[in-house]
């Protein structure tokens, strides 16, 4: 093939060529500019991941907001079951919940159920929290769906734990 063959298929806008310009020579090959600088993105949240909690206690509910943040995690709390599926239904990606039994209105088994139940939701990790900590409720909650069991009360320790076995940082 001739010098000037080869020039003509290289250099036309179909294949590799050198575009001239200010600064370094770019490399373009089509449309694709590939020492561009990369489009830029949409500034991703690096916050820390958020957590449902759902628990009628109000005391409790306060301690967990203070808690939960200082254990890596930013906590949107729901007084009964009715506001967790409510919050449930929202667009956030909740990386977890921590889930009250005992609540009124809807109790944390029938939210468990409607969560495992959501096709978009059925596999958020759930630890269940209840002052009835007796094997038999243990195990119904286990049955039903919950990832985790914490009888109340519990230790920060025994909370950091079961957060950080079952609830994804990123």
């Amino acid at each position: 093939m001739s010098s000037a063959a080869l020039d003509s298929t290289i250099g036309d806008d179909q294949h590799e060529h050198h575009e001239a310009g200010p600064g370094p020579p770019r490399l373009v090959f089509g449309e694709q500019d590939f020492l561009a600088a990369p489009e830029p993105r949409e500034p991703q949240d690096e916050g820390p991941p958020p957590l449902l909690v759902a628990e009628d206690d109000a005391s409790l509910r306060g301690m967990l907001s203070v808690l939960i943040p200082r254990l890596g995690y930013r906590p949107t709390l729901c007084a009964d079951g009715e506001e967790a599926l409510e919050a449930l239904r929202a667009d956030t990606p909740f990386h977890g919940f921590l889930l009250d039994l005992r609540m009124p209105r809807v109790t944390g088994l029938d939210v468990l159920a409607q969560l495992r139940a959501d096709p978009r939701r059925r596999d958020l990790p759930v630890i269940v929290m209840s002052a009835f900590s007796d094997n038999v409720q243990a195990s119904e909650a286990l049955r039903a769906g919950a990832d985790a069991f914490l009888s109340k009360p519990f230790t920060t320790a025994q909370l950091e734990t079961a957060l950080t076995s079952h609830v994804p940082r990123r």
